[in-house]
């Protein structure tokens, strides 16, 4: 056994996980050139069908998706929240081949490609205005990798917080189709003190919080769930501004750009420690699902969100307002779908 599997097992890493990666790099490096050269509404398609592929072979993230889906929509028919779990297959394959692609985009064309919802960069603008730096907090929804590509070609001072992907070379490869790009990548494990600077010169950083956590437990669908407290740590640090940011795919496979509520941390945010951090850490979660209602297709509900919350260990770590009963039996029904 290698040094290298060794040492990506001892963090807990599946085989599964770690072969699927393996499995992409080689695909990648086998097609990037001809998908590339492919028109862009080619590219999606193709995407799409790959996307289906998968909703049909990979069954683990097909049983997950259904149990989040489920959690998030208890009352929604089966047939409805089916529906969604085939969208998000075919979204986010879509979107890993136009990430492929992108790196091909012109300024211009990456600029064409996106809409703008009335008023949304007039906002961005005046938060930059205030010289506070803003914290953009970013769902796994739509095309977030095209938010940072827009934002870097639109001549924002811009900071990708992102997680490294535990293979080597599948975190070569996205190194690789991100270079180029006018951001800044930071591994979210070493962030908190880039991020600082970043905000402290009037930049923005963008961050995905809405991945299984052990910083604290707070509602996310109505469920406790494990979520980090960056966002909310950076707020109270800099007083720089927290806004949700989407990007989303239209029918067209156009992009549309939108702002949720601004979350803004209370002047005497210091003084009143872990309380104010979970405040923040809520209200960051009810933005981002806000978002997500609004185009569930394109969520990615493959990733085990409650997993931390619902060990035996954290229980007595959940906000004292939620209705244990209830959120147990939707989490027990939803351990028996397949």
């Amino acid at each position: 056994m290698s040094a290298w599997y060794t040492s990506i097992m001892a963090k807990g890493v599946s085989k599964s996980s770690l072969l699927w990666q393996r499995f992409i790099v080689q695909v990648a490096h086998a097609s990037m050139k001809s998908l590339q050269a492919k028109p862009r509404k080619q590219v999606i398609r193709l995407g799409k069908s790959w996307g289906q592929a998968g909703y049909k072979l990979v069954a683990k993230s097909r049983r997950d998706a259904r149990r989040n889906i489920f959690i998030a929509y208890p009352t929604l028919a089966e047939s409805a929240r089916e529906v969604i779990v085939k969208e998000s297959f075919e979204h986010f394959a879509a979107m890993m081949f136009e990430f492929m692609k992108a790196p091909v985009y012109t300024t211009e064309e990456v600029l064409g490609l996106a809409d703008l919802e009335p008023g949304t960069e007039e906002t961005i603008n005046d938060l930059i205005q205030l010289n506070k730096g803003v914290i953009g907090v970013i769902p796994h929804l739509g095309n977030f990798e095209f938010f940072a590509r827009w934002a870097g070609c639109r001549g924002y001072d811009f900071t990708a917080v992102v997680r490294e992907p535990d293979d080597p070379a599948f975190a070569g490869l996205v190194d690789d189709l991100r270079a180029g790009c006018d951001y800044k990548v930071v591994n979210k494990g070493n962030a908190f003190r880039p991020c600082l600077r970043a905000l402290g010169n009037g930049g923005s950083v963008g961050i995905l919080p809405d991945q299984n956590s052990g910083d604290c437990f707070v509602p996310f669908f109505g469920m406790p769930a494990g979520t980090v407290l960056g966002p909310a740590k950076l707020a109270v640090a800099t007083g720089a501004p927290i806004i949700p940011l989407f990007c989303t795919r239209e029918p067209d496979d156009r992009y549309r750009i939108w702002l949720g509520d601004q979350i803004t941390a209370a002047p005497d945010a210091r003084s009143l420690g872990e309380s104010e951090l979970l405040r923040l850490t809520r209200e960051v979660n009810i933005g981002l699902e806000q978002g997500i209602r609004r185009c569930p297709g394109q969520y990615l509900w493959m990733h085990n969100r409650f997993k931390s919350a619902f060990e035996e260990k954290n229980r007595s770590r959940w906000p004292d307002d939620i209705d244990v009963e209830a959120v147990m039996t939707r989490w027990e029904l939803s351990r028996t779908i397949k």
